[in-house]
């Protein structure tokens, strides 16, 4: 394998997010750290083709966060339904149609804070859990608060609900599918602040889709906060 330089973005972006489309389009939204701030509207990408089409119909500032108007790292999922789903890290939710000029629609709140530096996992089809966060990108408490985000039926019928808490604030950390339906939460700090390790959660939580319920286990010895990654291994470990 080797990489192969393609056409260039139509956009400058730093920090965006990308989805994969079910027919291998890629779709990406935000990212004012580098060209520029504001302006990142939505841009998809032809395979056969292999070039960027902008989508001016995809506004990003309908999707950007309170506090900092912050248009990084969104959370986008290819939906059962052939949408789009734009989940966070803003409160509001949204719908997401790519064809022809692009467009998107507003759904519903989840929880009432931002969730900057959160994270949103689809543990099985149609079904996101998000959790931690916080209200800015940098210095601001993070939260325990968790969600349920259903959208595995019409657009009308997607729900969002409570679940267990987790038993720390985390931001900024990590999560991770396992092939039980179950996630992981991994790395991330009590208060989320760029480049440090302070207060840094050491312990892993693994949330159970069943009860709805988090617990703990295993310690990590070295902080993974700001800029960690965490991928499930062939073999069943995290790295």
């Amino acid at each position: 394998p080797k990489w192969v330089k393609g056409n260039t973005m139509g956009i400058a972006r730093g920090y965006h997010s990308m989805a994969v489309l079910g027919d291998g389009s890629v779709f990406t939204l935000g990212g004012s750290w580098s060209g520029g701030k504001g302006g990142k509207d939505g841009e998809l990408w032809d395979p056969v083709l292999g070039e960027w089409h902008i989508k001016h119909g995809i506004d990003v500032d309908a999707f950007v966060t309170t506090k900092q108007r912050s248009d990084y790292h969104m959370w986008l999922f290819q939906a059962p339904n052939g949408l789009l789903f734009h989940a966070g890290p803003s409160k509001r939710t949204h719908w997401i149609d790519v064809t022809g000029d692009g467009s998107f629609e507003e759904s519903k709140i989840r929880g009432f804070k931002d969730s900057m530096n959160g994270n949103a996992v689809m543990y099985d089809i149609g079904k996101i859990l998000t959790f931690g966060g916080s209200e800015k990108y940098s210095g601001s408490d993070g939260t325990k608060l968790c969600h349920i985000i259903d959208m595995s039926g019409e657009k009308e019928d997607l729900t969002v609900t409570r679940t267990g808490d987790l038993s720390s604030p985390r931001a900024m950390g990590n999560g991770v599918a396992l092939p039980t339906g179950e996630v992981v939460a991994i790395g991330g700090m009590v208060r989320g602040i760029n480049f440090s390790d302070e207060n840094p959660i050491l312990f892993v939580e693994i949330w159970n889709p069943k009860t709805g319920s988090w617990r703990k286990d295993a310690s990590m010895e070295i902080p993974r906060t700001y800029h960690s990654v965490a991928v499930l291994m062939k073999d069943g470990r995290i790295f």
